[in-house]
């Protein structure tokens, strides 16, 4: 196995211990003229930190990115330049890439893995190259079709590995990796605008959750701890939780009469899952939305930490009637979200998601990191309760949302509309098939209607199936070549 030169450490240990010794002789001499101590200045240290960067940057070249087929997303030219890239990526991939820069707060990937990009170096003073899990074919489509310019995300992840195949975010300001000047600029004038979407937003799930509520009961059932009845309610289009006046109703005011599960996923209905919650109880579905780690910290590796809330202080009927459709205090994120419809997907089994597959020298001769594919939680729901929540996700994607089933197989989905703080929608629509799961979520939906994101997600189901169905076929005609 090949390995990077020891000159090139040399080097860059010599660098930092000069560049060391030079920032401790300023401090000594002149530390009251340029180091003014504040809570709003940087330590000494970090001028330290920022003087060896500056050393090691003179001479390292950033590293390259490569997608999951092993295309160039961006290539490192010369020191102290960000590497290149195309324009028609610059955008698709600026949240997941993001920037180093020196002086400023390193973000995305580029910040996570800095001293692979920079600090490890072969012979050429090249950093490693960064092999992704994102097609950029879907990627792109994500981006430019699907999000079309909305403020939102777009996760897609692959059910057997934990592979995230796109991760497209679009903020409230246009994120452009040849044009970071304007991005910094309008970002500072925007609220939230520096937070990934898809990644770092938690908001409240919406009628999404009906499916953890679902689950719960389906478990209490199979546990002979709830009877059938309680699958089944006459929705008149108002309840009432116990000891409160507090009318909840369906949207539109809707009353859809008498329901059983499937039915109640496919018309989303508000009342019947207040009911069905009450007869949960807190216990249980707290104890459901545990197993699919809701509440708790999920670190995704070069990612990032996902959080999530499930935590009530009010744990009225009232407010049990709320969170069981959706509301209330509770929240998550959309890349959470699809890892929860990938644990059904897999009867129960849901795996760590990842974005980065491996990290090599730049020629690709040796790697210094392998990701090993591992599975977060085993058991959200069992077999028996997974194939009945596919069951009632499939009719709701056939009759409410109009997929049909093609030769690439079955979709389930369901759809969810937040109300959350300012008077702003969060809409999503979630869904799965056997090979991967998906998430669209428009943060500040204009319609405030989630059935816009029916025909997107449509074509997006499409396109997937295509773009992985015609590579397969031609890795299967490359490897009998």
């Amino acid at each position: 196995m090949k390995k990077a030169k020891l000159n090139v450490k040399e080097r860059i240990e010599a660098i930092k211990l000069s560049t060391l010794a030079l920032a401790v002789l300023i401090c000594f001499l002149y530390g009251a003229r340029y180091f003014i101590k504040s809570e709003k200045n940087h330590t000494d240290e970090e001028y330290v930190g920022v003087i060896t960067d500056n050393a090691i940057r003179s001479i390292a070249i950033e590293g390259d990115f490569k997608d999951r087929d092993g295309n160039v997303i961006s290539h490192g030219v010369e020191p102290r330049k960000a590497g290149e890239i195309a324009s028609d990526l610059s955008q698709p991939y600026a949240w997941i890439l993001g920037f180093n820069n020196i002086g400023a707060s390193p973000f995305g990937i580029k910040g996570i893995a800095q001293r692979d990009l920079y600090y490890t170096l072969d012979e050429n003073h090249r950093g490693s190259t960064i092999h992704l899990t994102i097609d950029t074919d879907i990627q792109k489509i994500a981006y430019n079709e699907i999000l079309a310019g909305q403020y939102g995300s777009v996760t897609v992840l692959d059910n057997t590995t934990g592979e995230i195949l796109c991760l497209a975010s679009h903020g409230p300001v246009v994120f452009d990796l040849l044009d970071l000047n304007k991005f910094f600029q309008e970002s500072n004038q925007v609220p939230g605008s520096q937070y990934m979407p898809g990644v770092r937003e938690t908001d409240p799930p919406g009628s999404t959750f009906k499916i953890i509520t679902s689950a719960a009961a389906l478990d209490l059932k199979d546990k002979g701890l709830l009877d059938e009845s309680a699958f089944h309610y006459y929705d008149s289009g108002s309840f009432f939780a116990e000891g409160s006046d507090y009318e909840v109703k369906n949207y539109g005011n809707y009353a859809y009469g008498q329901l059983d599960l499937n039915d109640a996923l496919a018309y989303s209905s508000n009342t019947y899952f207040a009911n069905l919650g009450t007869k949960v109880s807190w216990s249980a579905l707290e104890e459901t939305a545990s197993r699919f780690l809701i509440g708790e910290k999920i670190s995704i590796p070069y990612l990032g930490t996902l959080s999530s809330n499930f935590a009530y202080e009010n744990r009225s009927p009232l407010y049990l009637a709320f969170t069981s459709y959706g509301q209330g205090a509770l929240s998550l994120t959309p890349l959470h979200l699809t890892m929860i419809a990938s644990a059904i997907a897999n009867n129960g089994v849901m795996r760590q998601p990842y974005i980065v597959s491996s990290i090599t020298s730049n020629d690709e001769s040796y790697a210094t990191y392998v990701n090993t594919p591992s599975i977060l939680a085993e058991n959200c729901v069992s077999e028996n309760v997974a194939q009945r929540l596919k069951e009632g996700l499939r009719y709701t994607a056939e009759k409410s949302y109009g997929f049909i089933e093609t030769a690439h197989g079955v979709v389930y989905a369901k759809t969810g509309t937040a109300e959350c703080g300012e008077n702003r929608i969060h809409t999503y629509l979630l869904g799965f098939t056997d090979r991967y799961s998906f998430c669209i979520s428009i943060n500040d939906s204009a319609s405030r209607r989630s059935s816009d994101l029916y025909e997107p997600a449509k074509k997006l189901v499409s396109y997937v199936n295509y773009i992985l169905e015609q590579k397969n076929q031609q890795k299967g005609d490359s490897d009998g070549e």
